[in-house]
């Protein structure tokens, strides 16, 4: 008995979690266009968003730990793999099992695509570590042209 409520307590927040891991992809994929068109401004709000909601999903899976830690303990099942192993291997209900691979399935989106992001980043930077050098040689050729030599008088002319 204390199993399914266990199991209905873990659901309802899979489902949460499963409510801000499909925002979490939606912004990583607003954060690609950012990447791509350099937009860095809009790629600093993305990352605080993120941050936000992966602080809120970190949140529920402190309130999480508890149950889990039972549900590991009285179905002896591996701490590391519990989830996979308990729809695996024991009868739950389908509600849990479509909300569990509801979440496993956003889950591995979300790591595609900000495997994407990364490469993304690792390209954008060396662009823009090349437009930072021309910027640099451009200044440095400015600065030398409009250089003129400064000649100052220290005399006075007097006329007697």
């Amino acid at each position: 008995m204390k199993d399914k409520k266990d199991l209905k307590i873990i659901e309802n927040t899979f489902n949460k979690e499963f409510g801000l891991y499909k925002r979490l992809l939606d912004l990583s994929r607003k954060q690609s266009k950012a990447i791509e068109l350099s937009e860095l401004e809009m790629l600093e709000k993305l990352l605080k968003e993120k941050e936000e909601i992966i602080t809120e999903i970190d949140i529920l899976e402190e309130s999480l730990e508890f149950y889990k830690e039972r549900i590991i303990s009285r179905l002896d099942l591996n701490p590391k793999s519990w989830l996979k192993e308990l729809l695996e291997t024991r009868p739950v209900p389908t509600s849990f099992k479509r909300t569990a691979f509801n979440l496993i399935e956003v889950m591995e989106s979300l790591y595609e695509i900000d495997q994407k992001n990364q490469q993304l980043i690792k390209k954008n930077r060396l662009k823009l570590m090349e437009q930072r050098k021309e910027l640099k040689r451009g200044i440095h050729v400015n600065k030398s042209y409009k250089q003129r030599p400064r000649i100052y008088s220290s005399f006075i002319d007097k006329k007697g």
